[in-house]
C-alpha cells in the first residue's frame, strides 16, 4: 500500500511555466504534465532550468497558479527528465480534468528512489487532531446540508455539517479537500443562507474535514450566534478556556473588526439600535 494522500492522474496536458532559472534569469517554457493531482503535479523537462525550492507559475487552460519545485529527477532513474511540484495556492485547481476520488494507492516509497528530494508526504493533512481540545467556542451537534467550494469555484462538493460553532464547523464528506484549502461554506439556518469563508484545518479521507471560519458577514454572524451560542454547555467548557461568554464575544468582535468584516461605525450604529429598542420596551 502506498503512502500518498491523494491519487495522481496520469495525463499529458500542455502547460506554460514561468519563473527564474538557476542563474536568476526569467524564463518562459512550454512543456507537458506527466501526472497531476489536486495539490501538485509532475512535469516533463525543466530539470536543467530550475532547482528544488524554486517558485514557478503555471498556466493551463487559461488558469494560473503558483507552485514550488519539490524534487528534480536524477539521470538514469525512472524520474529522469521530470520535476515534482507542489501547489502554493491551496484549493486552486487549474487542470482541465476532474480531480480523482480517493482509492487505495499503489504507490510505493521505493519507487521514488532517484529523486534529489523525495516526495513530501501530505498525510498530516488527513490526520485527525489527537491533542487537547483547542476550540474557543462551544460546538453544537447538528445535521445541516451544505456545499463547500474552493475560492475560484473550480471545485464544489456537497456535504453535511455535523457540528458548528462561531469559530467553524465540521463537514461530513467522503472526499475532503486538503488542509489549508481556502473555501466557502454555503448552508441554511432558519431559511437564511449563510456563506462564510474559511480554511480547512483538518481533513480525514472517507470521513470529513474541519473548517475554521475566516470571514463572515455581520448579519450571518448574528444568525450563527443565535443558533450556536459561544458559551459551552454546563460541564463542557474546555479546562484551558477561562474566558466568560461575554469575553469570548468581545474577542470575536475584535477579530471581525481586525479582518474588516464591519467597521467601528457600523458596530456603533447596531449598538445604538439595540439601546433604542430596549428604551422602547422599558417605556
Amino acid at each position: 500500500m502506498g503512502r500518498r494522500s491523494e491519487q495522481r492522474i496520469a495525463v499529458s496536458l500542455p502547460v506554460t511555466v514561468r519563473g527564474l532559472d538557476v542563474r536568476g534569469n526569467p524564463f518562459t517554457v512550454d512543456t507537458t504534465t506527466h501526472d497531476v493531482s489536486f495539490a501538485g503535479a509532475c512535469l516533463d523537462g525543466l530539470q536543467d532550468i530550475v532547482a528544488p525550492g524554486a517558485k514557478i507559475e503555471l498556466e493551463s487552460n487559461g488558469r494560473k497558479a503558483w507552485y514550488r519545485v519539490r524534487w528534480i529527477g536524477r539521470d538514469g532513474t525512472s524520474k529522469s527528465g521530470r520535476i515534482g511540484i507542489r501547489s502554493l495556492e491551496h484549493g486552486r485547481y487549474i487542470w482541465g480534468v476532474a480531480p480523482k476520488g480517493w482509492e487505495a494507492d499503489p504507490y510505493e516509497p521505493t519507487a521514488a528512489a532517484g529523486t534529489s528530494s523525495s516526495y513530501s508526504s501530505v498525510a498530516a493533512a488527513f490526520t485527525p487532531w489527537a491533542g487537547p481540545e483547542r476550540r474557543q467556542f462551544a460546538r453544537h451537534p447538528c445535521r445541516i446540508e451544505a456545499r463547500v467550494s474552493v475560492e475560484d469555484g473550480s471545485v464544489s462538493l456537497p456535504g453535511t455539517i455535523t457540528d458548528i460553532s462561531l469559530g467553524g464547523c465540521y463537514v461530513e464528506i467522503l472526499s475532503p479537500l486538503p488542509a489549508e484549502s481556502r473555501v466557502q461554506v454555503s448552508f441554511k439556518l432558519d431559511d437564511e443562507v449563510l456563506e462564510p469563508c474559511g480554511s480547512v484545518c483538518s481533513s480525514q479521507v472517507g470521513t470529513g474535514m474541519g473548517i475554521a471560519f475566516t470571514m463572515i458577514k455581520p448579519e450571518e454572524f448574528e444568525a450563527l450566534r443565535k443558533f450556536a451560542p459561544p458559551a459551552a454547555p454546563p460541564g463542557k467548557t474546555p479546562p484551558h478556556v477561562s474566558a466568560t461568554s461575554s469575553e469570548a464575544l468581545d474577542a470575536v468582535v475584535r477579530l471581525l473588526l481586525h479582518k474588516g468584516v464591519f467597521t467601528s461605525s457600523e458596530l456603533s450604529e447596531e449598538l445604538e439600535k439595540i439601546k433604542s429598542r430596549r428604551v422602547v420596551v422599558s417605556v
